[in-house]
């Protein structure tokens, strides 16, 4: 048997989601109150304002609606609340609603949109930052380091090397010529950015720091430690009172989020305490091997299996049953045990369809994947307990939680809908290869028919609406080391419609 004791040195973006966009770094916060603006409620469903600044901005906009004048902005309010009637059209389907794979992935969204709320009001809400340490840091966050550093894997040789280091005269590559017998200390430069390890960005730019300063053991992996002397640095200084804000702003976020992180681990730890997890050695190795190929394919293959399962209406991630006979004989097997529970193959195969596979690391290889894959089976379980305990809190009633489920709900009912539309024209290939041609000659019809049926259950805020300014850049937003990265799902391509001509002014009396 396997043994794993639950590490808790989390992997996940949580609250802080990256774009990155020609260079720059965007940051959106987990919304901190319920209380959104509603500017298009269609029967019981609702588009907020957020939702809708979400949908046009963090996923690319077709050609024919990525403007930023009043008319482009209309089609892309009418595309969303095309969605929603497509949804309406379809909301009484048996055969969708009993579709299994289909709900697990929409709980599957559910859970870790509660996942993030529970970190945010356990962790994130109830951590405050001191103000020297936020003076201290901010003095020093315009800075890019030279620094030398030397890398040890294993923790023992790193300690051992600091009872040499820790002296006020020692020096870095003196220390690695005696310790190593050559000259293996390496060079390279540093800076705040997303991209950096976490502990070297704190080591560094935490406090003032002098030049020749060795700093470290500084744990960088697993087993990977690094210490690091200062050689350098050139101070990029801010002058203007709007830049000056801005890095007080992202050196207050960043040490927050690093306490926060750090607030949430022993949350989790005391969470997890004593919960040893135990892999049956035969059944695990004979799974890894199963599945191994279809977590090393090449990226375009796994484009077009996403693609394929995207159109069929189902939830767009690996299973398991794609492996077929070999995997059936192992349903039933004890793949782990974990808190006196035994989990069979069949059992871990049924929650992946709610929490797909995350690894630790972006490149898997043929020689350390058996190892990857039993980490990121851990890691799966440990969302598991988090989750376990979040419904037990009601994080599965939060309103933000709903809105964000009742978005990818209605998405893809409207895929569903938008399928048998182009099935039964059999426009499928061409909707496919150019869907404006079939959205002018078909889909618009469709919309204006369904805008006039659904008419006196449309309400449209058209003061909050029009406040809206949105931007022509192309950006595609996705959350990283999570089980469903695509923060938002794909525009809704139905409708070149720009006229709002339908429903009424929300607020009026009739």
């Amino acid at each position: 048997m396997f043994k794993l004791v639950f590490s808790f040195r989390f992997y996940t973006a949580i609250v802080i989601v990256f774009f990155n966009l020609s260079g720059c770094d965007f940051e959106q916060k987990v919304e901190k109150s319920a209380q959104e603006t509603i500017i298009a409620q269609i029967g019981d469903k609702s588009i907020s304002l957020n939702e809708f600044i979400r949908r046009a901005e963090y996923t690319i906009r077709p050609a024919y609606c990525r403007g930023e004048n009043y008319i482009h902005k209309k089609i892309v309010l009418n595309s969303l609340i095309a969605e929603k009637l497509f949804a309406f059209e379809v909301a009484d389907d048996s055969l969708l609603q009993n579709q299994e794979e289909f709900n697990d992935y929409l709980i599957g969204r559910q859970e870790q949109a509660m996942r993030q709320m529970y970190y945010f009001k356990e962790a994130h809400e109830k951590t405050t930052v001191d103000s020297s340490a936020l003076k201290k840091a901010f003095a020093v966050a315009g800075r890019d380091y030279e620094i030398s550093y030397l890398a040890f894997n294993n923790k023992k040789s790193a300690e051992e090397a600091a009872k040499t280091l820790v002296s006020p005269n020692s020096d870095l590559a003196a220390t690695a010529e005696q310790l190593f017998g050559s000259p293996v200390v390496k060079q390279r430069k540093v800076s705040i950015n997303p991209q950096e390890n976490d502990n070297v960005i704190e080591a560094l730019f935490s406090d003032n720091l002098n030049k020749g300063q060795i700093i470290g053991p500084v744990k960088v992996a697993k087993d990977n430690h690094i210490f690091m002397q200062i050689d350098g640095w050139i101070d990029h200084k801010v002058i203007t009172e709007k830049t000056i804000q801005q890095r007080y702003a992202d050196t207050k976020e960043r040490l927050h989020t690093k306490k926060a992180m750090d607030a949430y681990e022993k949350h989790v730890g005391a969470l997890m305490k004593n919960k040893k997890m135990e892999f049956s050695r035969p059944v695990f190795m004979k799974v890894a091997e199963l599945v191994k190929p279809l977590y090393l394919r090449s990226i375009d293959e796994k484009k077009e299996t996403f693609n394929a399962r995207l159109w069929e209406g189902g939830a767009p991630d690996l299973k398991l049953d794609e492996l077929g006979a070999e995997m059936d004989k192992l349903v039933e097997k004890p793949l782990f045990q974990v808190d006196g529970v035994t989990w069979t193959v069949g059992d871990f195969e049924k929650y992946m369809r709610k929490h797909p596979l995350v690894f630790r690391k972006r490149k898997l290889s043929e020689k350390t994947f058996a190892s990857e894959f039993r980490l990121a089976i851990a890691d799966m379980v440990r969302d598991y307990y988090i989750t376990k305990d979040a419904y037990a809190k009601g994080y599965d009633k939060l309103p933000e939680v709903r809105r964000n489920v009742g978005m990818w709900k209605d998405n893809l009912y409207h895929l569903y809908y938008l399928n048998s539309l182009l099935k039964s024209s059999g426009k499928m290939a061409e909707y496919q290869a150019n869907p404006l041609n079939v959205i002018e000659e078909d889909l618009n019809s469709i919309v204006e028919k369904l805008q006039k049926k659904y008419s006196g259950k449309i309400q449209i805020d058209t003061d909050s609406f029009e406040s809206v300014n949105l931007s022509r850049i192309d950006l595609m937003a996705y959350q990283k080391n999570v089980p469903f990265p695509i923060l938002v799902p794909h525009f809704p391509q139905i409708t070149t419609y720009n006229r709002l001509d339908y429903g009424s002014k929300m607020g009026d009396d009739e």
